[in-house]
């Protein structure tokens, strides 16, 4: 009779609600499109979803390019951290990357979901207060060795909780810095280097690594014990991307000095030479040509290693004879054969054979054509056929061939010279 009476001076509404209420169910149940910091919402619940479907339960599988997002309402102005619980499935080794945007905004750290089980990333943001829309997007999908795809459990947001605030200093000089300088010879591990303007750790094969999957660097500083030449060698490998691998640049103290090309997609390492003086310069490893083409191509670096040139042995003193023809010179050639200091645009390297078969394929191409096709007659020239005419053109030619492959050959200078 109670609940009789209940209903029938409710509206219609009213008694939807109150049997909503008696049954036991809460209104919690229902995800509010606007979750009030701190909050924690489940992704398969956020209101926006641009991409993806269900990955099981509980789990909602971004499976393109494309992101899920919801209205957060943040009480004050200052710094929150975003954690986002999830995984990947791989794709070449590499997994998802992961980006945080607010208001459509991106914010600064992508980080690599490498686990393929349950695991978190923390982004830190700064947002003013009131209600945002808070973004996880996945960036790199590809099914070029396998399909990579990010899924995700839940999203949380939290403040920042600030530590206590440090005394005031007492008036006086601040004392030196403490030197972080490594004293040479010296190895360092990338994850470790003090500054990294891009990137985040990454894991490959069991070895931890620092990826650079934007243009940008990692430095460190180093006590060089005396002037001379020392040798930069840095481990490490790349992701390619329309078959090309990530064009790494050596600095000292911000000034370029050499660059090269990371071709492998394992470990392998390069070696960098470059002149200093006595004392702590800052060493610095840069990527400088990333890519999204075909791939997605980054540098991942293991570990920056310094040590002092190796001299070779001194030579004997020369007979008292005439000096023999000195070696060709190649400081000033600034493109020597194999150097390839500029990438390749997309489309002129076929992806067929590695760049180790196409430069032996050059090589031997070259030695066919210098034993065939160049003859002499108190000079060098290009044969025009099979008799000894020659024109104008093929002698240009000629020069253009040897002067670049001087890398390759010590006698090209000479037969450029015609001796």
């Amino acid at each position: 009779m109670k609940y009789f009476n209940l209903f029938r001076h409710q509206s219609i509404v009213g008694i939807y609600l109150t049997i909503l209420v008696a049954f036991g169910f809460s209104s919690t149940a229902i995800a509010a499109p606007t979750a009030t910091v701190p909050a924690t919402v489940e992704v398969e619940l956020m209101t926006t979803k641009t991409a993806g479907g269900s990955g099981g339960p509980g789990i909602f599988n971004l499976w393109s390019n494309g992101y899920v997002e919801n209205r957060f309402n943040f009480p004050a102005t200052g710094a929150y951290d975003v954690r986002v619980a999830g995984y990947s499935t791989l794709a070449s080794g590499v997994g998802a990357q992961a980006e945080i945007r607010v208001n459509g905004v991106a914010q600064a750290g992508r980080q690599i979901f490498s686990e393929t089980s349950l695991a978190s990333r923390t982004f830190r943001i700064n947002v003013t207060a009131g209600i945002r829309r808070v973004a996880v997007a996945f960036l790199n999908d590809t099914t070029v060795g396998g399909d990579r795809n990010l899924l995700l459990d839940k999203v949380s947001i939290a403040a920042v909780v600030a530590p206590a605030p440090a005394p005031a200093p007492a008036p006086a000089p601040a004392p030196a810095p403490v030197s972080t300088a490594l004293n040479v010879p010296a190895s360092v591990e990338a994850e470790a280097m003090t500054v990294k303007s891009t990137g985040g750790a990454d894991l490959a094969n069991g070895v931890n690594l620092w990826n650079i999957w934007s243009n940008g660097y990692i430095e460190n500083s180093f006590n060089f014990p005396t002037s001379g030449s020392y040798d930069i060698t840095v481990v490490g490998f790349s992701t390619l991307a329309d078959g090309i691998g990530a064009q790494t640049e050596v600095r000292v103290d911000g000034v370029a000095q050499s660059n090269q090309i990371f071709s492998e997609t394992s470990l392998a390492s390069r070696v960098f030479r470059v002149s200093v003086s006595a004392g702590v310069h800052r060493i610095a490893v840069a990527f400088l040509n990333d890519a999204i083409s075909n791939g997605d191509r980054n540098l991942l670096v293991d570990k920056v290693s310094v040590a002092a040139a190796s001299a070779g042995a001194p030579a004997p003193a020369p007979a008292p004879a005439p000096a023999p023809t000195p070696a060709p010179d190649l400081s000033g050639q600034g493109y020597p054969f194999g150097s390839r200091k500029t990438a390749y645009v997309a489309g002129i390297r076929p992806t067929v054979a590695t760049q180790a078969t196409q430069d032996v394929a050059v090589q031997n191409l070259y030695n066919s054509w210098k034993n065939t096709i160049v003859a002499g007659c108190g000079g060098s020239y290009v044969k025009f056929n099979s008799s000894y005419a020659a024109v104008s053109e093929g002698i240009s030619y000629g020069m253009l061939i040897t002067a670049f492959m001087a890398g390759y050959d010590p006698n090209a200078r000479s037969l450029f010279d015609g001796n």
